[in-house]
């Protein structure tokens, strides 16, 4: 997954809306109940990603624990932190507010690069 072409990216999403793009970043409309999907890019592969989820679809313990397989690393200025090695993935939830709607902001990004 790290590593990922953009051009893979825009492929595997081939079926959905892109609302935003630039060369480092792409940003789709999302479906079963996430608002967006985010992805950004660097030396021309995938460092992280984005989904931002209506607090509507989901409650907060809900998504916390879709992530049971992750290690929760704690609390840090409101993001809950949880790593997973074997995936090289740290995820971060935390709550955003968006044009007077609220979302959790889910973030996905590479733990460390040289294991990439």
């Amino acid at each position: 997954m790290w590593g990922t072409s953009m051009s893979e990216v825009m492929d595997y999403m081939k079926d959905s809306r892109i609302n935003a793009r630039n060369m480092e970043y792409i940003c789709y409309d999302g479906s079963n109940g996430v608002r967006t999907v985010s992805y950004y890019f660097q030396n021309k592969g995938l460092q992280a990603s984005l989904l931002l989820i209506p607090e509507t679809e989901v409650s907060l313990s809900e998504l916390q624990a879709s992530f049971d397989e992750y290690e929760y690393l704690g609390e840090k200025n409101s993001l809950d932190i949880y790593i997973n090695e074997s995936e090289n993935t740290l995820v971060t939830i935390g709550k955003k507010v968006k044009e007077d709607n609220l979302y959790y902001a889910v973030g996905y990004t590479m733990l460390d690069a040289e294991n990439m």
